[in-house]
């Protein structure tokens, strides 16, 4: 996948040796000059600075505070070497705050309730360790030309209606970023998106209060690629969390889905990623050239539900689904090898689909197991199966009987990712001793083609990925 072909890993401190960083507070403080944290500016001006005073390679930064109802507009640009850089203390201190009402969403002026909006053209820019809270939408690009080479870097978007949107835009990363308590989208991707990575991001529509379910609006998503009129490719969720996607009150079919794309989706790959107690689909994908390898997918209506085209599900687990563990419909065509699917209503279910399957384990579904070759369904003796699973142990439903041949199987050097609670408002995004371990716990790899050294992956401390021409 030519996606991240150009990716390159650069420091920000060497970006340009010129650098200046102008420090905002919400009400100012000293000489309000901007030059130190003990002369910060008031936020009454930081849309001219961030426009019109600062140069590519430049930061403003936002000091640790409450900055009510500020909008930010950015219809600048930095360079493709220095971009221009926004960010704060981390998303539990630097705050923005407005006073959307997820009461009455569509009418609490959705449409310009915006925390950080990217104008058209608007590129080259990193906005990182900031917290956006009640605004109709925390962070949206959307605009009638091409915003290039954005990475949002530690966001935590909470109480919004869609808190992260993306459109028209390319070469777009989303590193160790959190949704809490959306109405209808956490991650939504709209028309003409081409080569974007989502890595180490969370979407969990109620967060740690249920009652949210009783707000949330018709289709509620975590991960929403809305490629229904025009095409969004080249797309990759690594080690991203979907669930509760949910809405009380619903008659006749129920909706709400971990990770969703409409038809035009063209090469979308899924790595490590896990969805977990969704009303409808964990994984409920249209599009072509779909790859899904090392995810979880437990307690959904329907845990990968799969529409389209061609798509593969490799070293990959559904369990405990309310109806089938794998569904394909629409004359698609599911390939199926080395996969677990345990004690759900049904196994697989073919409607007007074909799915392909080989060295999968069928543990304890009622039915369904009929449409596998080579799937054993005796004791595989897993290492320590349970209903509530969320990824921990690592290891719970590897095969004593089987091992490495069939089914899901999680290597035991790997140590386990943590599950994150939505409670510690100061919790890290991501453990800083797995920032630069991949899936399996090695280091990330790197590939070096001439003078460049390629990184696929992440961000560490001021260590920023960008997309490059």
């Amino acid at each position: 996948m030519k996606s991240f072909s150009r990716i390159s890993l650069l420091c920000l401190c060497c970006l340009n040796a010129h650098a200046a960083t102008v420090f905002y507070s919400p009400n100012g403080g000293g000489d309000q000059s901007g030059v130190d944290r003990s002369n910060p500016k008031p936020a009454t001006d930081v849309n001219t600075t961030l426009n019109t005073k600062i140069g590519a390679g430049d930061t403003v930064f936002l000091m640790e505070g409450v900055y009510n109802q500020l909008v930010l507009t950015l219809s600048s640009s930095g360079s493709l070497q220095n971009p221009k850089v926004l960010t704060g203390d981390g998303w539990s201190k630097t705050i923005l705050k407005s006073d959307w009402n997820p009461s009455t969403p569509s009418t609490s002026d959705s449409k310009n309730n915006q925390a950080i909006r990217l104008q058209s053209g608007a590129s080259h820019w990193i906005l990182s360790k900031i917290g956006i809270r009640n605004y109709a939408t925390a962070i949206k690009i959307a605009n009638d030309s091409t915003n290039t080479a954005i990475t949002l870097d530690s966001v935590w978007a909470d109480s919004t209606r869609d808190a992260f949107w993306i459109e028209k835009a390319n070469r777009v990363q989303v590193l160790n970023s959190r949704a809490t308590r959306y109405t209808k989208k956490g991650f939504r991707l709209q028309d003409d998106v081409q080569e974007a990575l989502f890595e180490n991001c969370d979407a969990d529509a109620t967060g740690d209060a249920p009652d949210w379910a009783d707000l949330t609006e018709s289709i509620v998503m975590g991960f929403f690629i809305n490629a229904n009129d025009s095409n969004i490719s080249d797309v990759t969720f690594r080690n991203c969390i979907a669930r509760n996607n949910l809405q009380n009150g619903q008659t006749g079919y129920k909706n709400g889905d971990g990770f969703c794309s409409e038809r035009f989706s063209r090469r979308i790959r899924f790595v490590g990623c896990k969805s977990y107690d969704n009303q409808d689909g964990g994984f409920d994908l249209k599009g072509d050239s779909i790859r899904i390898d090392s995810s979880i997918s437990f307690r959904n209506y329907r845990n990968y539900r799969l529409w389209s085209g061609t798509i593969s599900v490799t070293n990959s687990i559904g369990g405990y689904a309310r109806g089938a563990g794998l569904w394909a419909g629409n004359n698609s065509t599911v390939r199926v090898e080395k996969c677990t699917f345990a004690d759900n209503l049904q196994a697989f279910q073919e409607d007007n689909g074909v799915i392909v399957g080989t060295r999968n384990i069928l543990w304890q579904n009622p039915l369904g197991d009929g449409l596998c070759t080579d799937c054993p369904t005796n004791d595989p003796e897993f290492s320590a199966p349970d209903s509530l699973w969320t990824g921990i142990p690592a290891t719970a439903f590897n095969s004593g009987t089987w091992g490495e041949s069939y089914g899901f199987f999680f290597p035991t050097r790997s140590p386990p990712t943590q599950t994150r609670s939505f409670r510690n408002l100061s919790a890290s995004p991501i453990d800083p001793a797995r920032r630069n371990l991949d899936l399996l716990g090695r280091p990330r790899q790197t590939h070096t083609h001439g003078n460049h050294s390629k990184a696929f992956f992440g961000s560490k401390g001021n260590t920023f990925l960008f997309l490059l021409r």
